[in-house]
């Protein structure tokens, strides 16, 4: 189902017969695999979501100047939409997933971090707090696809988004908890960014939701786990929360 699988899948081409001589290359280090951009249903269709992120393979005319610049336009609309204290909650809703479907449909990472330059961090996370259901469950879902980039966690998380994604975890509407979970998980691919996950009173909710949520909240509750149990002290901290109970 599909608010996770590697950060982008790259097509490998074929070896050509002459090189079946070369030496062979060093096998890339082991790491956590960031939940990215896609896999996703779209809002309304009747495949449930489960907080994926999979960016879609890019296409060829997608870095084209006029599509650089109509993107860019795009993006400046959508933040200026966020930040506007008049505008109201369903036209923020739409803006944020507007800018989600902008980094999503981005051929590099820069267009995140062009989003972040922009400003867009503060009222994502704001509306997080005081959204409509859509609005919050579109900023969860942007907030992780931004963190999809490594270099870019940190920075969603120094904008406060942390408490922010628990709290919607806890009390949000099943679509807003699928998005929490999901942009959690892409949070916590940074290892350096886990114990403060845990710091912001993850577990016992990411727990709560494990044991009695809906079933495909319980799905990104589960994986969120099963990426913070890497570390054996939180491994540890998650059966203390009652990780090891069955559901209830």
């Amino acid at each position: 189902p599909g608010l996770w699988t590697p950060k982008r899948e790259v097509t490998e081409s074929c070896p050509s017969r002459n090189s079946a001589s070369s030496a062979p290359e060093a096998e890339p280090e082991p790491r956590t695999a960031r939940r990215s951009p896609r896999q996703l249903a779209e809002p309304g269709s009747p495949r449930q979501r489960t907080g994926c992120y999979r960016r879609p393979a890019s296409s060829p005319s997608s870095s084209s100047a006029p599509n650089m610049a109509a993107r860019e336009a795009s993006l400046e609309l959508c933040v200026s939409r966020l930040k506007d204290g008049d505008a109201d909650l369903h036209a923020k809703a739409n803006a944020a997933m507007g800018l989600y479907r902008i980094v999503v449909d981005s051929e590099d990472d820069g267009v995140a971090n062009m989003i972040v330059e922009a400003g867009a961090l503060e009222p994502l996370v704001a509306l997080l707090h005081c959204g409509c259901c859509e609005g919050k469950a579109g900023a969860a879902r942007t907030l992780g696809a931004i963190a999809d980039v490594a270099e870019l966690s940190k920075r969603v998380v120094g904008a406060g988004a942390l408490p922010a994604l628990v709290a919607l975890l806890k009390v949000g509407s099943d679509d807003g908890k699928v998005e929490a979970a999901g942009a959690l998980s892409n949070i916590a691919a940074s290892a350096s960014l886990r114990a403060l996950i845990v710091a912001a009173g993850a577990l016992p909710v990411l727990v709560a939701v494990l044991q009695s949520g809906a079933s495909r909240c319980r799905e990104g509750a589960a994986r969120m786990l099963s990426i913070l149990a890497e570390d054996p002290f939180l491994r540890h901290k998650i059966v203390e929360a009652g990780g090891g109970r069955g559901r209830r």
